[in-house]
């Protein structure tokens, strides 16, 4: 409304003060979404991550890791990966941010430069730059960072987000082993839900089984592309470092070698699949080294997260605490986990032959022998295995690495098995029943100087762990005196020679007996 002192008065004959007043005005009363003057200038209404269409990026494109020195260093650049569903071209540099893990404060990018392809898979990237003195000062980037996410629109006005690790180069880090295998590394993560079956673990009536399941297999990879991060979920990697006593950002630092949604190697070879089950209360991904290793070998790898038996976050945001343990003085309580473990194992399986007959991806389509399947857990999950080998003949070949048998070990099993473990069995009864009752070729390979927890990952990243709690005990958790590279080899040359002979029908001398090689073992067989 005009005035008093402007009402009659023409548009053109008022002030350019009281036209510029009336013209904030009318913007300011207009939905956010429209705009005044330039682009540059429109504000942006950033919809939360949840329902934004996330992007690969690259941080410091052919880095990795992406380290850099905040104090010294001027510009970041940071890649936008085109891909088949999303045309780089059109980022819009000008609503492009980056802000800390919080998500709580941003930057905008400096400048845009003449996108290229960075990743070598033959689509143009988005090249944006970022002024690192801006990034400190509002601690988007600090000594304890160790991602950074992107906000974006493209010229469209379409926004889109990503995420990609970012840290000083004095900061911790530990880079997993490297897997020796001839082929790179791919790895995806899918929520499965069994709507045959209830879940007992809560009270909610209607619930069914959901099952998380992380995969890596043998990829196709471009030159330039850069592996994944370690959690593939940023908040179940929070999740599981607050549940551990250790920062949020922790699991931010720790590197690992396989590659995201990458293509599966090419050819028309089918893989021979191995699922594996993690210790109780444990996380699927605390194993990626040795899940890493075997697909490097030619295996595809389907490590499953037992619900309600482990933190677990779903890619809905949805995070799922422990609420069951299991306990030597309840055997009923036992059995029915047990029941419940199994019946996931069979559950992935069911799954993995889905995607094998028609995969929405095309990924695994045809690529999966099924006639080659073998299963693998350690502690809770090594009794998982056991137990999936007796009760479902898909499963051709069992590993119980270090864990009580909790099913039935006077059934001992009818397929090659391999009781990998710390050398304390002896004194566990269930290991001495079970291999009393190997009706197929078994094995019981003792590993000297470890300890219950030197079945995993756990074991590389010690010097993660120091840097936050210099006075840790690695006793405390059940590590053993071994070198951690060194237990980390024992336990994971021994699953695949034991693969390698009995799922792929390969020679391996290593299974034979005691190996010069790797005195720490004391290896007994039973050729039955």
């Amino acid at each position: 409304m005009s005035s008093p002192e402007t009402q009659g008065i023409p548009w053109s004959r008022r002030s350019s003060v009281t036209r510029r007043r009336v013209a904030l005005v009318l913007c300011a009363g207009m939905s956010l979404l429209q705009a005044c003057g330039d682009d540059a200038e429109r504000p942006i209404i950033w919809p939360s991550d949840e329902v934004s269409p996330s992007v690969a990026m690259d941080v410091l494109p052919g880095a990795h890791p992406n380290r850099l020195d905040i104090a010294s260093t001027e510009h970041l650049e940071v890649a936008v990966l085109g891909s088949e569903a999303f045309d780089a071209k059109s980022v819009d540099a000008r609503a492009s941010q980056l802000g800390d893990a919080s998500g709580k404060v941003w930057v905008g990018a400096k400048e845009a430069r003449p996108a290229k392809d960075v990743d070598g898979d033959g689509r143009l990237d988005a090249l944006l730059v970022f002024s690192v003195a801006e990034l400190t000062q509002k601690q988007v980037l600090t000594a304890e960072s160790s991602m950074v996410r992107l906000r974006a629109r493209t010229k469209q006005r379409g926004n889109f987000v990503g995420r990609d690790g970012l840290s000083d180069n004095k900061a911790p880090r530990v880079v997993l082993p490297a897997p020796k295998g001839p082929h790179a590394v791919g790895t995806f993560e899918r929520a499965w839900t069994d709507t045959g079956r209830d879940e007992i673990f809560t009270t909610a009536a209607g619930d069914k089984r959901e099952v998380m399941v992380r995969v890596w297999y043998p990829a196709s990879v471009p030159s330039g592309a850069q592996p994944a991060p370690y959690f593939l979920q940023l908040h179940e990697a929070e999740f599981l470092a607050e549940s551990l006593d250790l920062p949020s950002p922790a699991f931010g630092f720790v590197f690992s070698h396989s590659y995201q949604d990458a293509a599966m190697v090419s050819g028309g070879e089918r893989h021979p699949v191995v699922l594996f089950s993690p210790g109780y209360g444990m996380s699927r991904i605390l194993y990626s080294a040795v899940a890493e290793e075997l697909a490097s070998r030619g295996y595809v790898v389907a490590a499953m997260a037992h619900t309600y038996s482990a933190p677990v976050a779903f890619p809905d945001g949805r995070k799922l605490p422990q609420t069951v343990q299991v306990t030597l003085e309840d055997e009923a309580l036992n059995r029915t986990i047990q029941d419940a473990w199994t019946a996931d194992a069979r559950f992935v399986l069911d799954q993995l032959t889905a995607l094998n007959a028609n995969d929405p991806r095309g990924r695994l389509t045809g690529r999966l022998d099924l006639t080659r399947v073998g299963m693998f857990g350690h502690s809770f999950g090594g009794s998982t295995s056991a137990e999936a080998c007796r009760v479902d003949a898909r499963f051709k070949a069992g590993i119980n690495m270090d864990g009580t048998f909790f099913g039935q070990p006077g059934a001992g099993a009818t397929v090659p098995f391999l009781m990998l473990g710390a050398g304390r069995e002896e004194n566990d009864p269930s290991w001495v029943t079970f291999s009393q009752n190997l009706k197929g070729p078994g094995y019981w390979a003792r590993i000297e100087g470890a300890g219950h927890a030197n079945f995993g990952d756990i074991q590389v990243l010690l010097p993660l762990v120091h840097a936050y709690a210099p006075d840790f005990d690695p006793a405390s958790v059940d590590l053993g005196p071994i070198d951690g590279a060194r237990g980390f080899t024992l336990s994971s040359v021994y699953p695949l020679a034991f693969f390698d002979k009995h799922l792929r029908g390969l020679s391996t001398p290593l299974l034979n007996g005691n190996s010069s090689d790797f005195p720490e073992v004391d290896l007994s067989v039973y050729p039955r």
